[in-house]
């Protein structure tokens, strides 16, 4: 494990939030349909009590700032054939969608305990939860 000082935490959160806020600016000049919400202060308490220190105050001043929450995130994640474009999409969740991930389905409840938090999931309709590991 990697341990990095408080300024190269503080560097790497700033960097996040300059890249979440183009990404929206990005998605904002496409039209207002793609851009998401923030969190409400209630969602973020939520947060609060249930993840305690396995979901870091950056990703609850993320999502309470920047309207990312029921965003959706697409990236290359294949080359493009005849009958796909190899995109992959999730979609970031609202706090109760995180919270019922992590805490009463599975794989969230076994994965939970080892740091993994369910964050968004596939919009494509599998409905597969996606987790990150903070």
């Amino acid at each position: 494990m990697t341990l990095h000082s408080e300024m190269e935490v503080n560097n790497m959160t700033e960097q996040v939030f300059q890249e979440a806020r183009a990404f929206t600016a990005r998605a904002r000049k496409l039209g207002q349909s793609l851009i998401g919400r923030t969190a409400t202060s209630e969602e973020i308490d939520l947060l609060h009590m249930n993840f305690g220190f396995r979901l870091p105050d950056w990703y609850r001043h993320l999502i309470a700032e920047v309207p990312l929450i029921h965003t959706e995130v697409g990236w290359q994640a294949d080359e493009p054939g005849e009958n796909t474009n190899g995109i992959a999409c999730m979609e970031i969740y609202e706090p109760r969608d995180m919270i019922y991930e992590s805490f009463k389905a599975y794989p969230g409840i076994q994965i939970l305990r080892y740091g993994y938090v369910c964050i968004g999931g596939d919009p494509t309709g599998s409905g597969g939860p996606l987790f990150c590991s903070f």
